[in-house]
């Protein structure tokens, strides 16, 4: 996927999270949950960097988070694939899972060279690392996720 400029990311974030809080409004706790993480991952994503805050996003959900963005096509399919995904599990770690595809589709989105491969968690932590630009890159990002978060999810 080529580079979108950041009036295109923004438009595709404000795209999925519309999208989340249309597909995910019977499950008020989740939409909560992934409210909450869009709110706390920019200050974690600042302070301790991208590839840790990967890596805690996945301790609290799972490695194939991260799959969920990467494979997904647009919005709608992200929420479908993270919809079916969560489908089994609690509130809290749904949130998690809720932006840690989201954060990953939108990383793409920016052109992150992220290849859907066999693990897609070390992939992106040593992309992370080798790179300072994606780290703020990634901290616009998660900016962007946090303010739309806290506009369409009310609670």
């Amino acid at each position: 996927m080529s580079r979108l400029s950041t009036v295109d990311v923004v438009k595709t974030i404000a795209e999925c999270v519309s999208t989340y809080k249309r597909e995910f409004s019977p499950y008020e706790g989740r939409l909560s949950s992934f409210r909450s993480r869009a709110r706390d991952l920019p200050t974690l994503i600042f302070t301790r960097g991208l590839a840790y805050s990967i890596v805690y996003v996945a301790s609290r959900s799972s490695e194939a988070t991260f799959r969920l963005g990467l494979e997904a096509s647009d919005c709608s399919d992200l929420s479908k694939k993270v919809r079916e995904h969560v489908k089994n599990m609690a509130d809290e770690e749904s949130g998690y899972v809720l932006y840690g595809a989201l954060l990953t589709f939108a990383m793409k989105t920016c052109g992150m060279n992220i290849k859907t491969a066999e693990d897609p968690l070390k992939e992106l932590v040593e992309v992370s690392l080798k790179d300072p630009l994606v780290n703020a890159r990634a901290l616009e990002v998660a900016e962007w996720i946090k303010r739309f978060a806290e506009a369409y999810v009310t609670k």
